[in-house]
């Protein structure tokens, strides 16, 4: 592979028709992160009741299916020759790994996903809940964690956010499940804070590769890995300290 133009009019060793798809892929790429200054009811909004859809998101996962999809299958194409050889050689070491190899590769790859969900948890959510379960299951690991079922209810109680919290007798505490409580108590005991969540959000991604690996081989377990460390609402969720995270890995 040449990485110069030629006489048959190569660039960089693409040939033409996928230099035309790769430029036609960033086209639509640019095209859909435009939407927001064309399309003006491209936004999403979100609030009560539960049943509300915000008609932004017509235009969302429309934007989704005929701009961003097809993008992608363009630059792939049209970076093939390039990306081809580098993937098959990452391919060929991963299986060629020996046992110990494999075991390594496994520990810093949970290393790196959880790393990366708690990098983004810190810089995208500001090391703040982002949803009311979220926050009343914070609460209820902060009880929890100081030894209690409940505590006194504050004053004036109208003022706080009352969604997934129980009051009785002027004492109140989280009504959410007890395992989501039990872990955001270990993180206030044990001061890991959304550390806890972050490891668990890498599990599932280290589970995928361990079974595809045994089943298939190693090369297919770091495919699947991959596939899930980049799948939108994996890596989404991953960001946050949501109970989700805690079910992948107990299913997993």
């Amino acid at each position: 592979m040449r990485f110069r133009v030629g006489e048959d009019h190569s660039f960089y060793g693409l040939e033409r028709d996928r230099l035309l798809a790769l430029a036609f892929g960033i086209l639509l790429f640019v095209a859909f992160f435009g939407l927001t200054e064309t399309a003006t009811r491209l936004a999403v909004t979100f609030h009560p009741p539960f049943t509300y859809s915000s008609p932004g998101e017509a235009y969302f996962w429309l934007g989704h299916a005929f701009l961003l999809f097809p993008g992608a299958c363009l630059i792939g194409y049209g970076l093939s020759p390039l990306l081809a050889p580098l993937l098959k050689r990452l391919w060929n070491r991963a299986e060629n790994l020996t046992g110990g190899e494999q075991a390594a590769a496994l520990i810093v790859g949970c290393l790196l996903f959880a790393s990366l969900a708690r990098i983004l948890h810190s810089l995208v959510m500001f090391d703040f809940p982002f949803t009311d379960d979220e926050y009343a299951t914070q609460f209820g690991g902060q009880v929890l964690a100081m030894g209690k079922l409940s505590v006194p209810a504050p004053q004036p109680y109208e003022a706080f956010s009352k969604l997934f919290i129980y009051l009785k007798a002027g004492m109140i505490t989280s009504f959410d499940w007890p395992g989501v409580l039990a872990a955001w108590a270990i993180a206030e005991f044990t001061g890991l804070g959304p550390w806890v969540f972050a490891l668990a959000a890498a599990i599932p991604a280290i589970c995928l590769a361990i079974i595809l690996g045994r089943r298939l081989s190693p090369g297919y377990g770091l495919v699947a890995g991959a596939l899930f460390l980049f799948s939108p609402m994996a890596f989404a969720l991953s960001t946050t300290t949501h109970a989700h995270l805690l079910s992948r890995p107990t299913i997993s």
